[in-house]
């Protein structure tokens, strides 16, 4: 008879070994490392059972909700602040709210001009992501209708300060902080994030075609095509003649 998980017969791979102990008895083992580790009778080779091992280290106690530097939940939420020179507020959410590693999280930006309370198209901003006091991610995006939306996937756990900056003067600057998780669930191996931000994103905020640069395109096809309509009907009208 076979595992109905593996379709074979258990088959020792060194980790370790029970030997064979009475009922009544037992037998323990200090794992070193966490993990998945998989073990089946010797006597009944298709009985076979797991042992999950987690990292100690690792706060397994995620939460669901959107938290601060010191991992407090945060009460209103999406944020909202001035900037700086109190000229430009600031809305900021992510999604999902409890950011965790090797898992794509999505920053929501909002921007109105003070004091008139209006939103800010096409604002110039700069978005900045500073982990642990280190600098990991900084690029550059305009805001449509007064919101912008940024992608970015965390490669290390770690506090996490969020900075955005207007293109225009960098003293004009606003700064949220929370934490990144060890994601559980994930995969040790995955896409380096700096190779996805450059095949997806180009300047536009969102990862898809720069808005300014669909503008301006259209705006080429609007002026274009009847100039070239016109060098057309010349060129017929001269080969006529």
């Amino acid at each position: 008879m076979a595992s109905a998980a593996t379709n074979s017969k258990g088959k020792p791979n060194g980790l370790f070994d029970s030997g064979l102990f009475k009922p009544d008895s037992s037998y323990s083992l200090k794992f070193n490392k966490s993990g998945t580790f998989n073990y089946f009778c010797t006597i009944h080779p298709w009985m076979e059972g797991i042992v999950n091992v987690n990292d100690a280290s690792v706060n397994t106690k995620i939460p669901t909700y959107a938290v601060n530097q010191n991992g407090n939940k945060i009460g209103k939420f999406p944020l909202y602040n001035l900037t700086s020179d109190k000229k430009i507020e600031i809305g900021l959410s992510w999604s999902p709210m409890s950011i965790k590693t090797n898992e794509p999280i999505y920053f929501i930006i909002d921007a109105f001009k003070m004091p008139e309370n209006t939103v800010l198209h096409l604002w110039s901003y700069n978005f900045i992501l500073i982990q642990n006091g280190k600098e990991i991610y900084r690029t550059n995006g305009h805001t449509e209708m007064g919101s912008s939306t940024e992608k970015y996937t965390f490669s290390n756990p770690g506090n996490l300060s969020i900075k955005i900056e207007s293109s225009q003067d960098p003293r004009s600057v606003i700064e949220y902080n929370t934490i990144v998780y060890k994601n559980p669930n994930s995969l040790a191996s995955s896409t380096s994030n700096n190779q996805m931000q450059d095949m997806t994103k180009s300047s536009s905020s969102s990862g898809l075609i720069n808005s300014l640069t669909l503008v301006y395109s259209v705006y080429a096809i609007i002026i274009g095509l009847p100039i070239a309509l016109v060098i057309i009907v010349i060129l017929i009208k001269k080969r006529i003649i």
